[in-house]
């Protein structure tokens, strides 16, 4: 290589370190090696340098930090107090056709109830459904009959039932005084399974233009009645108070508030 090349002339001009001088970056590392030395005797190897983790640790760590994430957001989607039973509940129901009324007919007892000394037939007329639940309202001139099934491997044919039935002298009228009105008939609080608590029903008489009937509740909360043939049917979980009125809309569109007062007396 040339003497005079670029390269030589800059290599020249570097200032190299004296053989007796440590440079600083060496000394730090020798001060801090002596350190470390000096507390091995009072401070556990494993404490000032942490043991590595495997991969396969790492991966069941990561694993269970994901699990208390999804555990954590689980806890507060979830009121801590909703009520486990009848959880499938609506407030909107939907009506059966007249398929879904008459296997409801096939499943509840016999459709008779007691007034006096006599037993009076009643019909299948109303059949919802909410959630996991299915109810029956059966009617006679001078009573009626309800019927809660709900669905229980358990049971024979795989449904548990229950019903009650109430009855009136013959010459009360229950009928509404027109055709936008309703009448209040209210069941109260049954137990039909045991197991899931009780339940709070309300049943009455509709006007044939009566298309709708909201009943609400002292909390504030309220559901939506199935309406048809002239009757209406409603029912909450757990023991509930009702309100003072009925949100009834009619055919027109028009809503009124209608007393919630017991047409039985």
């Amino acid at each position: 290589m040339p003497e005079d090349s670029t390269l030589l002339r800059a290599v020249k001009t570097l200032n190299p370190v004296p053989t007796g001088e440590v440079p600083v970056s060496a000394t730090l590392r020798e001060e801090i090696r002596a350190r470390i030395d000096a507390e091995a005797d009072t401070v556990p190897t494993a404490d000032v340098v942490p043991r590595p983790i495997s991969r396969p640790t790492r991966r069941i760590l990561a694993g269970a930090a994901a699990a208390v994430l999804l555990l954590v957001g689980v806890f507060t989607l979830i009121p801590q107090n909703s009520p486990e039973a009848y959880a499938s509940w609506t407030a909107t129901p939907t009506e059966l056709a007249p398929a879904g009324l008459e296997e409801m007919a096939e499943l509840c007892p016999p459709s008779e109830i007691p007034l006096g000394q006599e037993m009076v037939e009643v019909t299948p007329t109303i059949a919802e459904q909410r959630g996991d639940y299915r109810m029956m309202l059966s009617v006679a001139d001078a009573g009626y009959q309800w019927c809660f099934v709900m669905p229980d491997p358990e049971a024979e044919g795989g449904v548990q039932r229950g019903a009650e039935g109430v009855a009136w002298p013959p010459e009360q009228s229950i009928e509404p005084e027109g055709p936008g009105e309703v009448t209040f008939l209210e069941g109260g609080t049954q137990e039909p399974f045991p197991d899931l608590g009780p339940l709070t029903m309300a049943v009455g008489t509709a006007g044939s233009d009566v298309t709708s009937v909201r009943v609400t509740t002292a909390d504030g909360s309220f559901a939506d009645a199935t309406v048809a043939d002239g009757w209406w049917i409603v029912w909450f979980p757990g023991e509930v108070e009702f309100a003072g009125s009925l949100t009834v809309t009619t055919t027109d569109g028009e809503q009124t508030e209608v007393p919630a007062q017991s047409a039985l007396g």
